[in-house]
Order: C-alpha cells, then sequence, then structure tokens
C-alpha cells in the first residue's frame, strides 16, 4: 500500500497531509484505515523536506521534489519493488477520505494482468486512487527524471484497465471523492456528518 501525501493544498491553506479529519490529520486517517491492505507498515511518499505528522507508516521521499504525484508513485514503487517483487500496490492520495480497502481490492480482482487499474466515474479517472503493478516504478521515475510531470504519461507504457466506479462500488461517489478546495472539504464532511 502506498498513500501519496506532496498535496501543498494552496487552495485548502495547508498541505493536505495536515488537513483535520475528525480531529487527526488526513494522512494519519489514510493510513489506519488502508493499513490492512499492506503486510508491512504502510509506504507514505512525500517531498523530500515536506513535514508530516508522525505515525505509523514508512517515508519515503519523491524521486524528485517538486515533480508532482507522478515522483511520488515512482519513489514508492520503487520502495516496493525493491524486494524484486512486481505486485499489485493499493495506491491513494491522502485527500481522499472515504477510499478504504474494499475499493483497492475489488480493483485488484479485476485487473486480470492490467499494470495500472483505473477507476473512473463518469468522464473523470483517479489514477491517485487506483492499483498499480510495482514494477512501474522504474518507469515513472524516468518519466519524471525526463521532465514530464503528468501522470497520464505513465498510461503509455503500461497495460491500464479502466473500471467504471459503479462496477467496483455501490458508493463509488463517496469512495471518489477527493478534497482538492472549500467547496469538495465541505462536501465530504458533510458526507461525514450528514446532520
Amino acid at each position: 500500500m502506498l498513500v501519496l501525501a506532496g498535496g501543498r493544498g494552496r487552495r485548502l491553506g495547508g498541505p493536505k497531509a495536515w488537513l483535520d479529519w475528525e480531529g487527526r490529520p488526513l494522512l494519519l486517517r489514510a493510513v489506519e484505515r488502508l493499513a490492512s491492505l499492506s503486510p508491512d507498515r504502510p509506504l507514505v511518499a512525500a517531498p523530500s523536506g515536506m513535514n508530516l505528522p508522525p505515525g505509523p507508516y514508512r517515508r519515503v521521499d519523491d524521486v524528485v521534489s517538486g515533480a508532482g504525484p507522478l515522483a511520488g508513485l515512482a519513489a514508492g514503487l520503487l520502495a516496493i519493488a525493491d524486494d524484486g517483487s512486481d505486485d499489485l500496490v493499493a495506491v491513494a492520495a491522502c485527500d481522499y477520505p472515504f477510499a478504504g480497502p474494499p475499493l483497492f481490492l475489488e480493483m485488484a480482482r479485476r485487473a486480470r494482468g492490467a499494470d495500472i487499474v483505473l477507476p473512473t466515474l463518469g468522464a473523470r479517472i483517479h489514477p491517485l486512487c487506483a492499483v498499480w503493478r510495482s514494477g512501474l516504478g522504474a518507469e515513472c521515475a524516468g518519466i519524471v527524471k525526463g521532465g514530464e510531470k503528468r501522470v497520464r504519461a505513465a498510461f503509455e507504457r503500461a497495460e491500464v484497465r479502466r473500471v467504471a466506479g459503479e462496477e467496483i462500488s455501490a458508493r463509488a461517489e463517496r469512495a471518489l471523492l477527493n478534497v482538492n478546495d472549500p467547496a469538495s472539504l465541505r462536501r465530504a464532511r458533510a458526507l461525514l456528518d450528514p446532520r
């Protein structure tokens, strides 16, 4: 399991990892919620020097600082593949507060040889709440070191399977809600506490 914690949260007033979620930093909630997906301590990727809340995880720095989530994906997948494995890895940015193990287990079940399983909701894909093969770490690192920052650039070098969110979760709209701005944060908190 890999949690991406590099979101600067400019529209939210500070780093997403520290965003308050039920009295705890959002990063720690993500790590706790997804910990059952990993036999080892969860892995968290973030830019070098970024202050993160301490917690029960291993940290790896992005392969290139300031290169966006593709750099975190590269670092995390490389660290996981370091043991020679080429396993499927649940990848979640910490700003998906409702993404849980059932979503990732269902995506992995549907992989059928794919390198990346991308959930979609309408026309939107969610590569930062998806399943990636750990062997893609070197490809992602090469792409980043070549100056590319777009996560989509990795799709050209992989077998990608897109799966409609509604097929993998009855609550896909909730599971795939990510917090990028004050409006999405209000929407997420309203789902948490419907009062």
